[in-house]
């Protein structure tokens, strides 16, 4: 056994796309990305240079939209990379690390590859709010960190300015250092929620340009959080990655100083994701025996199952009989589930729930 694995990604990447017609699990969008549309010089467009902390004008960029100073922000291969490097800054082998759940498994194995112990924090019991202030209190007795995800993965559910600050006060309080992952917070959303980096002096935070945007071959993704923490994940970010993608990480800056274009693809995307939204909603409310945490923010939600159900098996049967694709949520440590998104595009998305509703009218009459 490997010290760093994780049997989600591990199940995702032997997918194949030639199994399936519909995607209903997919975590990020995949967009069509012309860079025709772009007044980008891409000649101009670095392949060396300094690049230290991350491309200096990005990072000033990220600094001032979190409300943050520059030394604040430090730059790393997407949200994946930010949140390895938190770890190696932070944790040391045989520290306790509190981490929610239902949480994105590869979290937990991260800490676990580096040698922390998991402490699990269990959410409310619907899903639909973040944690009682016992349980945290709790389940923080002599633990080095806090990881938690806002919104969360997998049910897109959003702890609001109140209850973060709840819960970075109690981190505070038992000495642990509370680390955000808000890669979903790039999404657009009905209503703003402010990063964790700008209302929690305390809080480190992880995002990056993947899941909303479809970027992920750029490998752009950022560590906010207090000037000393990040000079830690500097340190380690020097022995272990050298440096970022200059040419990514300069690409996005292009992107983002378009502002009339950059809001043009926000409103698409945001519009791709209400559509995707109504219809999976419209389809639970046909489906009594299921259950829904109905996403805030983002593209996922996690479905519950009737009893004697596993979410592997739904998963199963709608590969083999209905070639639409799902992710099982005990990969998630919720059991009797399974994450359902809605990011593929308002068509693919309703046909791929037509083909759903046809596998459970076959399992449950």
């Amino acid at each position: 056994m490997y010290a760093f694995h994780d049997p989600y990604i591990e199940w995702a990447q032997e997918q194949k796309a030639e199994w399936f017609d519909c995607d209903l699990g997919s975590s990020g969008l995949s967009l069509d990305w012309d860079w025709a549309d772009w007044d980008i010089d891409l000649r101009a467009m670095p392949a060396d240079g300094e690049n230290w902390f991350g491309y200096g004008p990005l990072r000033e960029r990220l600094a001032a939209s979190l409300s943050v100073a520059r030394d604040q922000v430090l730059l790393a291969p997407g949200c994946t990379g930010a949140n390895a490097l938190v770890m190696a800054a932070l944790l040391r082998s045989g520290d306790r690390v509190a981490v929610e759940t239902p949480v994105y498994s590869p979290l937990v194995n991260l800490v676990r590859g580096f040698g922390g112990e998991v402490v699990p924090v269990v959410r409310s019991p619907d899903l639909r709010r973040g944690f009682s202030a016992e349980t945290l209190h709790k389940a923080l007795e002599g633990c080095a960190l806090c990881l938690i995800t806002n919104p969360h993965n997998p049910t897109g559910r959003v702890l609001d300015r109140s209850e973060i600050r709840e819960v970075a006060g109690i981190c505070e309080r038992a000495g642990a250092t509370l680390v955000v992952d808000e890669v979903y917070r790039e999404f657009p959303g009905r209503e703003e929620h402010p990063s964790a980096a700008t209302c929690c002096e305390n809080a480190v935070i992880t995002s990056s340009m993947t899941k909303a945007y479809g970027l992920g071959g750029l490998r752009v993704g950022w560590i906010a959080g207090p000037a000393p923490v990040v000079e830690t994940c500097v340190a380690a970010n020097r022995v272990l990655l050298g440096r970022g993608s200059m040419a990514g990480e300069w690409l996005v800056e292009q992107i983002l100083s378009d502002e009339v274009r950059w809001r043009a693809v926000r409103e698409d995307i945001g519009r791709r994701v209400q559509a995707g939204s109504a219809l999976v909603e419209r389809f639970m409310q046909s489906r009594p025996e299921l259950g829904w945490t109905r996403p805030d923010r983002g593209i996922c939600s996690l479905i519950e199952l009737p009893p004697g159900i596993s979410g592997t098996t739904l998963v199963d049967h709608c590969r083999e009989e209905a070639r639409v694709y799902m992710v099982p949520g005990e990969f998630f440590g919720a059991t009797g589930t399974v994450r359902l998104s809605f990011g593929a595009g308002p068509e693919m998305v309703e046909e791929g729930l037509k083909r759903l509703g046809r596998v459970l009218d076959g399992l449950f009459g």
